[in-house]
């Protein structure tokens, strides 16, 4: 669970997709237009566990107009993970 926001490299799209993938072979694509996210994904018993987000979005921004080069695609705040 968590808040999400499109970044200012890619204007003129809203959505934005990533995939999230687990050590466990876990694999699900998820977009999103900002807001509010609940993503339900299986975590193993042991103590820690990897999820890795990667953006499926290319960015058509190299540099943003404030001279900032990183590929700011999708903000992800308030990250946290529940039990159902």
């Amino acid at each position: 669970m968590g808040d999400a926001s499109p970044g200012p490299s890619l204007p003129g799209k809203s959505t934005r997709c990533v995939l999230v993938t687990t050590e466990d072979d876990f694999r699900k694509e998820f977009c999103t237009s900002g807001g509010p996210f609940t993503l339900p994904l299986p975590v193993a018993s042991r103590a820690d566990n990897k999820v890795i987000i990667i953006s499926l979005d290319e960015p058509t921004l190299a540099v943003l107009p404030n001279g900032d080069p990183r590929p700011l695609l999708l903000r992800i705040e308030r990250l946290y993970v529940a039990e159902p």
